[in-house]
């Protein structure tokens, strides 16, 4: 009985924040006025890239586990002579990808402004995401099947495979033996999962680490739409219905690009209920269009979980399989912690910028994190800014970029 009672009262929240959606976005609907094309949203990567006078490339490449990803490079500018530069690898966050470093007015994004100032430029795409769905066994690996096992991935797997595959291959390609990291959100994540698990590997091969929104533990995220989805449980119900794919459906991006361009107000919405409220609106209205081009990226339903399992435990730790998956996976009852305590190992530079805006990182748990981490690191708090906002914002290229930019300039000589 008190079983059904509680699950009543679950069922009552969900379909009350349901109605409250439906009444913003069609306010929003309502509310918006039809904006002219915009012709970026309508050009592939490379033509979007060389349109504005920029070398694109796309590069391959495959993990330890089989998974095979597409890393973008901007090496240069079309006019700017062949020579060597200093590497850089931008990673985006969950449920991001790569294009979230480009989307803007060409000279406010982070990738491109870098670019100008003479790096050789990366941008990640991890495995699950709109551009990087290849797993080199097809047969059995195929992420057009929403059940398949090609989604049977957590963000344990983008730091113990995908990080390192994309460094080595950053590095064999340029010939440096070292390269810059920028990560947001659940790409900090990821750097810190291959820190606990092999720091001399970070020292030995990335010069600095920019971490943007740096994420470790949510126990106390403040958001209450991601609160009222854990406390749900509609994600593990999907994960036991076995549906493992979440929001990543290339095929739908036209429909997107049409929704952004006749209601460019409902994305920024949303963006605002998961991410954080800010008094002024940071997006750009009228690159909508553009950015609805890859948003979503998407994940997998089980890595979905593997955030909310970590919002409820208050740790660190692997995926929680159950009692039985976890003896089978690990060979003990209950996922084991990351190690954070080799954290204090890593010596290289690191600079972190968060706010109190951010709706997914609370105040407490990224002090919990500075602890952790060894002496010497920067923190800069950033004024009313939500947790999408360090790529997504049309002000950060004032607001921001002039902090990361000095921050690396001064280590230039490292």
């Amino acid at each position: 009985y008190q079983r059904r009672v509680h699950g009543d009262s679950l069922f009552q929240q969900m379909r009350i924040l349901c109605l409250l959606l439906w009444f913003a976005i069609f306010t929003c609907i309502l509310c918006d006025e039809q904006e002219e094309a915009d012709y970026d949203a309508m050009k592939s990567i490379s033509e979007y890239m060389y349109s504005y006078g920029y070398n694109f490339e796309i590069h391959k490449v495959l993990t330890a586990d089989g998974y095979i990803l597409t890393l973008w490079r901007i090496p240069k500018k079309l006019k700017d002579k062949v020579q060597k530069r200093p590497s850089i690898l931008l990673q985006h966050g969950l449920m991001d990808n790569a294009f979230s470093w480009l989307y803007k007015r060409i000279e406010r994004n982070l990738a491109t402004i870098l670019v100008d100032l003479g790096y050789d430029v990366w941008l990640g795409n991890n495995r699950g995401t709109i551009h990087s769905l290849e797993h080199k066994d097809i047969k059995n690996f195929n992420w057009r099947f929403p059940t398949n096992k090609y989604w049977e991935f957590t963000v344990d797997e983008m730091g113990v495979y995908d990080f390192p595959a994309m460094v080595d291959y950053i590095l064999e390609v340029t010939g440096n033996t070292k390269l810059n990291y920028i990560g947001h959100s659940q790409g900090t994540a990821q750097f810190f999962v291959q820190s606990t698990l092999n720091p001399e590997y970070i020292n030995k091969k990335i010069k600095l680490f920019v971490a943007l929104s740096p994420i470790l533990y949510v126990e106390n995220a403040p958001g209450l739409f991601l609160r009222l989805i854990g406390w749900s449980h509609i994600v593990d119900i999907i994960y036991w219905l076995k549906m493992k794919n979440f929001w990543t459906f290339p095929d739908l991006v036209p429909l997107n690009v049409l929704i952004a361009k006749y209601f460019p107000k409902i994305m920024p919405f949303i963006v605002q209920l998961i991410a954080g409220w800010t008094k002024n609106q940071t997006l750009d209205l009228k690159r909508m269009e553009v950015i609805s081009s890859s948003e979503p990226g998407g994940t997998s339903i089980q890595n979905l979980l593997n955030w909310i399992q970590l919002m409820r435990s208050g740790g660190f730790h692997m995926f929680d399989f159950g009692v039985e998956g976890n003896m089978n996976k690990y060979g003990q009852p209950v996922p084991p912690d990351y190690d954070v305590k080799n954290l204090k190992k890593l010596t290289i530079p690191i600079l972190l910028m968060a706010s109190h805006s951010d709706n997914i990182i609370g105040w407490n748990d990224l002090i919990a994190l500075l602890k952790l981490l060894p002496s010497g690191y920067r923190l800069d708090e950033i004024d009313e800014y939500g947790h999408l906002d360090y790529i997504w914002a049309d002000d950060a290229h004032v607001k921001i970029y002039p902090q990361i930019i000095a921050f690396i300039l001064s280590l230039i000589h490292l």
